[in-house]
Formats: C-alpha cells, structure tokens, sequence
C-alpha cells in the first residue's frame, strides 16, 4: 500500500487550542500573582504531539522566565484527563480540541480560549489538494492487516482508534468519509492515545487510526499507510 499523507486541512488548523482556567480566586496550588520576590507560577498539561514542542522550547531557553512565569509542566495520559484537570483547577493552562472546548463552554465551565496552538503553513492555502497533504503531519493511518487502501475501503465495521469520542477528530473523519460516500453507521470508534493507537496498528489489532507528529512520522516509518479520499 502506498503511504499517502492526508489533508484533513481543517482539523490540522484547528484541531488543538490552548484554554486558560478562569475563576473568581486563585487555583488550588497555582499562582495567579506574582509575589514581591518571585515570578508566577503558571500549571501547563502537556500533550504528546509535535504542537507541545515551542513551550519545551520556551522552557528550556528561559523565555517564561524572561517574562517572570515558572511554568511546572504536567504530562497527562490522554484529553480527557487534560480537560478534567483543567476543570478541577489543577492547571492554568491546557491544550483542548475545539469541540471540547465548545462543550466545556456550553456547560457554563469557566474557561477562556487564549490562543491556537496549530496551525497550517500559509504556502499551503494556494496548494492543490495533493500538495497541502505535504503541509500537515496528521493523517488516520492504517494496519497492514486491515486490507484498507483507500478512504473508500472505510465502511462497514471499520475499527478507527481517536484520542477522544464525539470529539474533532472522529467529526473531521466521519466528515471526510460522508463526502467520500461511505456509510460510517457501523464504524467502531475506539478511544486510544496516540502511542496505544500506534502499538495496536502496528499488531494488526485495529484498522485505523488517527494520528499526529511525531506518532505518524513513527507510522511512516514503520510501513503503515496513510489513507485520503481520492
């Protein structure tokens, strides 16, 4: 099978924002004051993707400690765990899907969007669809096994592994699916992190799943095929 990159465009320019915890005082254990001799503390989840890598950088080259913050990075296993904290006030700050982030709203949850953290290259916005999937490191990879070639070969009781259900990815897959003519009605939808997603691919013990830098780079690597609707 030929490994193709796919342009889910729309979720690689969305698909991760960053959210701040609001609230009336200061968080359980943060720091929402700087104190007379010493800099803010801010609480960051880190995610595992590509997306998390300029605040290892800023970390490392001092420039949160430039501009007076120390920042205590959590790793956390998976979204849900992220946005759980978030809502419990055990972060300040945190990487959320889009749609969560809708839904934490829509709940009346105290948080503010404060930036992107994704995005696309601009020279992808006047590329052809073939060239834009040369701009995004995200794509839903496939199992040797699974006898998957194509988005069209998706239907029926496809297995597709996302980091969260009812959530972006699985909305951009079901999306792109429908506009490919394939009934997602019987598609099993699997939540996995990106590492137990790649581990079950990689064993045949799934047939798709969704997949982001630098867990879909490792795919490559490992001859697992990306799939887009042609």
């Amino acid at each position: 099978m030929k490994i193709r990159k796919l342009a889910f465009i729309g979720l690689a320019a969305a698909a991760v924002v960053s959210l701040a915890a609001c609230s009336s005082g200061p968080a359980a254990g943060g720091t929402t004051e700087a104190a007379d001799d010493g800099p803010i503390t801010i609480r960051i989840q880190s995610q595992a993707s590509i997306a998390a890598e300029p605040m290892y950088m800023c970390v490392e080259d001092g420039t949160f400690e430039a501009e007076g913050l120390q920042v205590e990075v959590t790793e956390l296993p998976d979204l849900p765990a992220a946005t759980a904290a978030l809502q419990a006030g055990k972060l300040e700050l945190a990487f959320v899907p889009t749609i969560s982030a809708l839904t934490m709203a829509r709940q009346n949850v105290p948080i503010t969007m404060i930036a992107a953290a994704d995005g696309i290259n601009p020279a992808a916005a006047d590329a052809s669809l073939g060239e834009q999937r040369n701009y995004t490191s995200v794509g839903v990879y496939v199992s040797k096994g699974s006898g998957i070639e194509s988005i069209e070969d998706m239907g029926g009781d496809t297995s597709i592994a996302v980091p969260e259900l009812k959530g972006q990815p699985d909305g951009t897959i079901t999306s792109v699916l429908h506009e490919a003519g394939v009934d997602t009605e019987n598609i099993e939808w699997l939540k996995l992190g990106f590492q137990p997603a790649l581990d079950a691919l990689k064993s045949d013990q799934l047939d798709a799943a969704f997949l982001v830098s630098p867990f879909s780079l490792e795919a490559d690597a490992a001859g697992r095929a990306a799939v887009a609707a042609k």
